[in-house]
């Protein structure tokens, strides 16, 4: 049935529905630097774990330059146990002659499973250590690009573009926000449809798509859903019932 009233998806808009003055209601202020402050950590997590890829590459490119080979002594084999997964590591040492006779070098390095299982205390263990700073040093002489670069690539890549999706959403969200207070304009619109259903959590979802006319005449369409638990056990609008717009442009535009 055809009601004089415009139906009004979000209640808080109820009296700019009915007036049609003011700016609909939209995510406040507060909860957007909220949620923006919430993001800080993670984006600096990303932002470290991107430096650290960058320092391990730089670091292998050097030793690729001016690494020496040798052999080190190992003084001490480790398992970290974790549900997600051992983590093995191998402490060794090795001395290099200098001016004032022989300096001895120390480093605990994470090794693989197979590299593991062959090694024993007190035995041999390759490495390549910086030949201008014997202090940084690897463990194998291997050439290729170490998995420890190419694990903190891969979980930078990972990191990052799940935290960009999410603060690319979240800033498009806020400037839309942004768009509908300060740009809007308030149109009449009708309902072409309306779905009502509990979801898992027996929350009542309300979906409505609605036509209108632009301010240029063109007929628009579009969809909009909240939930209103409020409206349980009542009668929901119907086909053809009066809906107030807030319109942007043609892309941007929802009830009100």
């Amino acid at each position: 049935m055809i009601t004089a009233q415009p139906f009004v998806l979000d209640e808080r808009n109820q009296g700019v529905a009915l007036s049609k003055r003011g700016k609909p209601a939209g995510e406040s202020l507060g909860a957007a630097i909220f949620l923006g402050l919430f993001f800080i950590p993670f984006i600096l997590v990303g932002i470290g774990v991107v430096l650290a890829s960058i320092h391990s590459a730089i670091e292998w490119g050097q030793m690729q330059q001016s690494g020496v080979v040798t052999f080190a002594t190992v003084t001490q084999l480790k398992i970290d146990e974790d549900s997600e997964g051992d983590t093995f590591y191998a402490s060794y040492r090795f001395s290099l002659s200098n001016a004032q006779g022989y300096h001895a070098y120390s480093k605990t390095k994470s090794v693989g499973k197979q590299l593991y299982y062959t090694l024993e205390k007190g035995g041999q263990i390759p490495i390549r250590y910086l030949k201008s700073d014997p202090n940084i040093s690897r463990v194998g002489a291997s050439e290729t690009l170490p998995g420890e670069a190419i694990g903190l690539g891969g979980f930078a890549l990972l990191w990052n573009s799940i935290i960009g999706t999410i603060v690319w959403a979240f800033s498009y969200g806020f400037w839309l926000e942004r768009q509908y207070a300060t740009k809007s304009r308030l149109l009449d619109g009708t309902l072409t449809q309306v779905t009502a259903e509990l979801d898992s959590d027996s929350d009542l979802q309300l979906k409505l798509s609605y036509q209108f006319h632009s301010p240029d005449g063109e007929v628009l369409y579009g969809n909009s859903s909240r939930m209103r638990n409020d409206l349980k056990g009542k009668a929901m609008p119907t086909y053809g019932t009066p809906v107030v717009v807030a319109f942007v442009d043609k892309k941007i535009h929802r009830l009100l």
